[in-house]
């Protein structure tokens, strides 16, 4: 997905500096908003593709092993009840040791999505209560 995000940004980089160079001081403004749209379009669908991405090396076959387990068997633990997971994974019942496990770290006050979040909502609101007075100040003075 980052991949991705990079790829069009990257993308939609080049096709805005293209109509930047070249066609914003044109006097074709539906050329240029058709191609403005276009732009858009093709910067989020070109990197979706493969030959922009590389390789094919998201696919994977049926006959192919993803860290030493046959991608049929990883398909039927995905529709097996999880009970039965660590069993076909592990069918030796050795599984992983515990120090294996990563610790997340919950001793913080606010985890950082809070805090965005939080940042994005006094942002927006700030920005609707100005709008909010620019329509009054409008109102106020057609009224007057």
């Amino acid at each position: 997905m980052i991949a991705y995000i990079l790829n069009s940004t990257l993308c939609l980089l080049a096709l805005f500096l293209i109509y930047r160079v070249l066609l914003a001081n044109e006097k074709c403004y539906r050329f240029n908003r058709f191609y403005l749209l276009g732009a858009l379009v093709l910067g989020l669908t070109l990197p979706s593709l493969d030959f922009f991405m590389g390789t094919n090396q998201f696919i994977v076959a049926p006959n192919d092993d993803i860290a030493g387990i046959d991608a049929q068997q990883i398909t039927a633990i995905k529709k097996a009840p999880t009970i039965f997971v660590t069993g076909n994974i592990f069918p030796d019942g050795a599984e992983p040791e515990a120090s294996a496990v990563v610790e997340t770290n919950t001793s913080r006050f606010f985890p950082l999505a809070t805090v965005l979040f939080f940042g994005y909502a006094l942002i927006t609101l700030i920005l609707f209560s100005r709008y909010v007075y620019g329509i009054y100040s409008i109102y106020s003075l057609r009224k007057a």
